[in-house]
């Protein structure tokens, strides 16, 4: 049996993989096709979509690659809010996950990684080590 490419039936296999957290891969394979056919379809659609945003006429031949951008596009936005809902059941039970969401949803409440270097006015010796092997004698000008 000769499979026919992207059609409603097909978008409905993927996105319901997609809305219970399967990976592309998972997904394409649910719904009888390769994992490259998934990014070959997002790439049509996502193009003709930038097409149209930019005023061009659509081309009606690529309108159901176009509906499988949007509906996979929901399917993951499906997953994520299951996945808060979850999150948000035990936020009151669990302060270290609720710092880790605050962190996420929010930047300014990261805490910084930056880390400041100064040699003391030195030239800084840069080390690198490869397996057993150590170059120490590579220094920065």
């Amino acid at each position: 049996m000769r499979r026919r490419g992207l059609t409603r039936k097909v978008i409905e296999k993927v996105c319901d993989a997609l809305s219970i957290g399967a990976t592309y891969s998972i997904a394409a394979r649910y719904a009888g096709f390769s994992e490259a056919a998934i990014y070959k379809w997002l790439k049509i659609g996502r193009d003709e979509i930038e097409r149209r945003e930019k005023g061009e006429a659509p081309d009606k031949d690529k309108n159901i690659y176009v509906e499988f951008v949007e509906q996979v596009e929901s399917a993951h936005a499906d997953y994520g809010i299951s996945l808060l809902q979850i999150v948000e059941k035990f936020l009151p039970n669990d302060p270290n996950l609720a710092i880790r969401m605050l962190e996420k949803r929010f930047p300014e409440y990261r805490q910084s990684t930056n880390v400041d270097v100064t040699s003391g006015g030195e030239p800084l010796k840069i080390v690198v080590k490869w397996g057993d092997f150590a170059d120490d004698e590579q220094q920065a000008d």
